[in-house]
């Protein structure tokens, strides 16, 4: 089971508060594959659960359309 975050700052608050819960019952492993900050990985081994968040100021790209 997997769930993903992606987007900003209310992504990462969103799942922060999660993160916060569920350390209630169990902590989570740092599975993170790449150093960079704005992806990262949690890994809940007595749940096989997986949580991850992508952090992007802009999830579209803008272009202008050519005339």
């Amino acid at each position: 089971k997997s769930l993903a975050f992606v987007g900003d700052s209310v992504g990462r608050n969103q799942m922060q508060s999660l993160i916060c819960l569920l350390s209630r019952a169990v902590y989570p492993i740092d599975d993170s594959i790449s150093p960079d900050e704005n992806f990262k990985r949690w890994k809940y081994v007595d749940y096989n659960f997986t949580l991850a968040t992508y952090w992007s100021p802009f999830l579209v790209k803008m272009k202008e359309a050519e005339c």
